[in-house]
């Protein structure tokens, strides 16, 4: 794999086979990223992401295996409870797992959604005691984006996330919203994260989903390109809906879409505020990639 791709995709997935649609038991689970961190998989792979709720069941699950290095974790908050039992139930977890587990794992993040932005200050607040670890508040999709992005961006210990698809069409946010949020993102050098619905490295359209998918290139790419070249999001947005894997040349230097190029410094500049994307499988994303000879 030549120097432009190798470092855009390094360590780059988190790795969330608990999650739909895999949903793997959690013996299947530790066992794949354990697998994949010591095997051919490991350069892409960083930290293993579980559930608050299940973080007892992974320390079980974890002292059935020899772990010569402490297994990294990104936490995912509680959803569907009240806002503020929420949190209190995840610290609680947190901080039982952390006496416990010893130097089988760290957690090192802290995913959440935020139930909405009407009172996002608020929910930042509350959040800041969470700040130990990289805290990555998940947004809603809708028109008061930009300036919920501006208020965590204004967080110097915070990062935001988007969801970038799920099980069916209406969770695929469109090419412009993402290619917003990405853009804006870059202009405040704001870190973030993104989740769901990248499997497969470009653009294209699945049955099982009865949408067009988010390809994690066409994203790693967007990111790098808006970096490089200050690009506006309807530019952004190019990059995100090109289907065609021939529009996009990686080199040993640089890499290149259209008339837009990339160096290493600029990669390396946007992998530092694109810190990674979770998905449910390892080894689909890198079998999609040899098909494309990448």
């Amino acid at each position: 794999m030549n120097g432009a791709l190798q470092r855009l995709l390094g360590g780059v997935f988190d790795y969330a086979g608990l999650f739909p649609p895999t949903q793997l038991s959690m013996p299947e689970t530790v066992e794949n990223f354990l697998r994949y961190r010591s095997g051919d998989e490991g350069w892409v792979v960083d930290r293993l992401v579980c559930p608050s709720s299940r973080l007892e069941e992974l320390r079980q699950e974890l002292t059935k295996h020899l772990i010569e290095e402490p297994v990294p974790l990104t936490v995912i908050g509680s959803t569907g409870v009240e806002w503020g039992d929420g949190l209190v139930h995840d610290a609680e977890a947190m901080t039982r797992f952390i006496e416990r587990a010893g130097e089988q794992a760290d957690i090192e993040a802290f995913e959440v959604r935020v139930p909405g932005c009407d009172k996002l200050e608020e929910y930042l607040h509350d959040l800041r005691s969470f700040n130990q670890v990289d805290v990555f508040c998940e947004l809603p999709w809708g028109p008061h984006l930009p300036e919920s992005l501006g208020l965590v961006a204004e967080q110097d210990w915070l990062g935001a996330k988007a969801r970038t698809g799920g099980l069916d069409k209406g969770a695929f946010p469109s090419c412009d919203d993402l290619a917003a949020f990405i853009q804006q993102c870059v202009q405040l050098e704001l870190e973030f994260k993104v989740t769901a619905g990248l499997h497969h490295p470009f653009r294209s359209d699945r049955e099982e989903v009865g949408a067009k998918m988010h390809g994690f290139v066409n994203v790693l790419v967007a990111a790098a390109l808006a970096q490089a070249n200050d690009l506006s999001a309807k530019e952004t947005a190019e990059i995100l809906d090109c289907e065609d894997a021939e529009e996009f040349v990686f080199g040993k230097q640089s890499l290149k879409f259209r008339a837009w190029t990339a160096d290493l410094e600029d990669v390396d500049d946007a992998r530092a505020l694109l810190i990674g994307i979770g998905s449910c499988s390892i080894e689909e994303p890198l079998q999609d990639l040899r098909e494309h000879n990448l």
